[in-house]
């Protein structure tokens, strides 16, 4: 086995209520505008979503039927899944990979266990988690996520963090994320996704976190220095909640 030389990064849309309503994300085109959104995977291992399966902790919560793995790939030096939770509840997941190159060999399995090392995916929504690697030579992704323990979840009402717009400039995304809690939250975070031309995943932007006030709007710039010239259509914003987030007031 190749060792990737994995750094985990979580990416989700995470506007979480309390197992009744689902989040939000929404896409902007190249000229600041919304545009449609989708889950059209990039790179060499495009769409590689066989062998992909859902798991159930030790100590997790019920839900993993409910989770479906959309898609898998490799898209600007990450391994990435964007996952569905069908069910009627909200499910905390830990991410895991599994990464093959052309051999057919397996590069490494990335299991993520530390207390911050997992999402929450509203009853419905469709969310995006990524891990960055190492080595370029990935040309097929399985996703093998966990249900992860329900006491990690940060105790929360009924809310949701939904992106309101998201706006390009040339260097910067402008993201807008409404906070509907009838709570204070704290160190949330956001990450940013953006497709080429063709809708193909072109980059990952690093995760930025943010504060949202109850009832309020929270403003995060996200840099995309230079690349959006070279011809990106839109990007997508996904908020989620961490180990850390915290809700308030």
């Amino acid at each position: 086995m190749k060792h990737l030389g994995i750094a985990c990064v979580l990416v989700a849309l995470l506007s979480t209520a309390a197992c009744s309503s689902s989040g939000s994300k929404q896409s902007s085109s190249n000229n600041g505008s919304a545009g449609s959104s989708g889950t059209q995977g990039s790179s060499a291992a495009q769409g590689s979503t066989s062998g992909s399966s859902v798991s159930q902790g030790s100590s997790g919560q019920s839900g993993a039927a409910d989770v479906v793995v959309k898609e898998a790939g490799f898209a600007d030096g990450s391994i990435y899944a964007y996952l569905e939770n069908k069910g009627s509840k909200e499910i905390a997941i830990t991410p895991g990979f599994v990464a093959y190159d052309a051999s057919g060999a397996k590069l490494d399995e990335n299991d993520t266990t530390t207390s911050s090392a997992f999402y929450l995916l509203p009853p419905g929504s469709t969310t995006f988690v990524a891990t960055s690697v190492n080595d370029q030579s990935v040309t097929k992704v399985e996703a093998k996520p966990t249900v992860a323990d329900s006491a990690e979840i940060p105790k929360h009402g009924p809310g949701t963090l939904e992106v309101t717009g998201v706006e390009l400039s040339d260097t910067t995304a402008h993201i807008s994320i409404k906070n509907t809690y009838q709570q204070d939250v704290s160190d949330a975070a956001i990450h940013l996704v953006c497709k080429d031309d063709a809708g193909k995943l072109a980059a990952i932007m690093p995760e930025d976190k943010f504060d949202a006030p109850k009832g309020g709007t929270a403003k995060v710039d996200t840099p995309v220095g230079d690349n959006n010239g070279k011809g990106y259509k839109g990007c997508e914003a996904y908020p989620y909640v961490v180990a850390k987030t915290t809700f308030s007031g």
